[in-house]
């Protein structure tokens, strides 16, 4: 029986997964990455990434892998020439691309309204990052994590589709390059050719490595969810509920994202998304200032109020709030931890609330599949399919991504058929409801008070107050 094995690279860390064919886990490393946290800035050492990766990779070959798929962290960018990095990784939840929208002509800000090119214009997206990147290392490249680490596994420029999709460098119909975005731009970036996901990258000390995946994209393939009527979620960094498409997304999708889910020489298959930033790194916080996450989740059971809180760090991207940040509402006589608890599993319910509609809205309902670290959280879970009323499964083994990366890798190599690929065996538990939390009908207010807290003048009183006390 082969081994299937994956790294899976997350904003803290990278786990080495080594799974039997039949996808039971046989064993599980992992190594932690740091984050440099800055004035808004977040990045990670790209030095200290391959340095982990390839680590990983040499106890992949001790552990007897014959395939490693490797699934990565979307939306982060940097800066190098020939292999040696120039910047950081700018990671998604860094800011500059923000304060890059406000540095655009008036023709390119105007232009971030039009289907189809306007959602690469937005504040927060990678493109903007880019520009920053390009402008601070003129003649570099510049482009996601996939295509550097591609580069120096095998000397060549290339990325995966999801991940050079989701730049707005590159159509994610025609999964060709959008020139126009660089023309609004003022770009003139050197544009990778795409790796897709029926290759293999390359081979290290006798394991076959690749194909290369997004994070998100390989978490649905891990639950089983690349068919439509399927609804993922992952509950971990940061919050993220998709769903498959029959067919490509249209080019209104709102506030939601379109993904490329699967991109072989042959075929293509299509999502849409929506997420919140950082909401795993205020449960981080919180847990800690409260005794650890199974003394967050007891405070929660035993509050009979709640401050509300919003989970996010770097903006919400469904509905549209790029600078939108977490705060703790509400704090009256009486304020307890446990008030402090509740408020944050209501917050983080109300936020999946929200994102969940603006999906069922555009794809219609589906069985809902819940993995990420945060989703071993009890009270969390129970609580979002006690206000959805409908059925919730969690994965049983919440490392999706991880999962996901192996059965590509599989498929890539010829081991796996497209059949097992779409259809894998995923162990799921059916979530028991809880009542008492929020439901559908106080998403418009919830929605109306972040609202307030997301405008531009807000964001730069707070920004102001907060740099004049550092």
């Amino acid at each position: 029986m082969h081994r299937l094995c994956s790294i899976d690279v997350g904003t803290s860390g990278a786990r080495l997964s080594v799974y039997r064919e039949d996808l039971v886990l046989e064993s599980r490393l992992e190594s932690r990455l740091g984050l440099r946290q800055y004035g808004g800035r977040v990045e990670q050492d790209p030095l200290e990434l391959l340095r982990v990766f390839r680590e990983l990779v040499g106890k992949a070959s001790r552990l007897r892998c014959k395939v490693l798929g490797v699934s990565l962290y979307r939306g982060s960018v940097l800066a190098w020439r020939h292999g040696e990095p120039l910047s950081g990784v700018v990671t998604w939840m860094d800011s500059r691309g923000v304060e890059e929208y406000y540095r655009l002509p008036p023709h390119a800000r105007l232009a971030s309204v039009l289907p189809g090119v306007g959602k690469a214009l937005k504040p927060g997206s990678p493109a903007l990052a880019m520009r920053s990147l390009a402008r601070s290392h003129p003649g570099a490249r510049v482009w996601s994590l996939d295509a550097f680490l591609a580069e120096v596994l095998t000397g060549e420029f290339i990325s995966d589709p999801g991940q050079a999709t989701l730049t707005g460098l590159y159509n994610p119909y025609t999964l060709k390059p959008l020139t126009i975005v660089q023309r609004l731009l003022g770009l003139r970036l050197e544009i990778p050719k795409l790796a897709f996901h029926d290759e293999p990258l390359t081979s290290i000390e006798g394991v076959q490595i690749g194909p290369l995946a997004p994070d998100q994209q390989a978490a649905s393939i891990g639950l089983g969810c690349l068919r439509p009527g399927c609804i993922r979620a992952t509950l971990g960094t940061g919050m993220f509920i998709s769903t498959a498409l029959e067919g490509r997304p249209p080019l209104a999708t709102g506030s939601l994202v379109p993904l490329v889910n699967l991109a072989t020489r042959e075929e293509r298959m299509y999502g849409v998304e929506g997420f919140a930033a950082g909401v795993g790194m205020v449960y981080d916080a919180f847990a800690k200032v409260l005794g650890g996450f199974r003394e967050l989740e007891e405070k929660a059971r035993k509050a009979r109020e709640a401050s509300p809180v919003v989970p996010v760090l770097a903006g919400l991207r469904t509905p549209y709030m790029p600078l939108l940040r977490g705060a703790v509402l509400g704090v009256a006589p009486g304020f307890t931890g446990e008030s402090l608890a509740r408020g944050l599993i209501a917050g983080t319910i109300l936020t999946f609330l929200a994102i969940y509609r603006e999906v069922e809205k555009l794809a219609g309902p589906g069985e809902i599949r819940v993995g990420g670290g945060l989703s071993r959280l009890g009270i969390l879970v129970s609580g979002i399919a006690g206000s959805l009323g409908t059925r919730v499964y969690r994965s049983v083994d919440y490392n999706d991504s991880a999962r996901g990366a192996a059965l590509l890798a599989g498929y890539a190599s010829g081991l796996l058929s497209r059949r097992e690929l779409l259809n894998p065996s995923v162990a799921l538990e059916e979530v028991e409801p809880a009542e008492g939390w929020p439901a559908g009908e106080d998403v418009g207010d919830w929605l109306r008070l972040i609202g307030a807290l997301s405008s531009r003048s807000f964001s730069e009183s707070l920004e102001r107050i907060r740099r004049s006390r550092s």
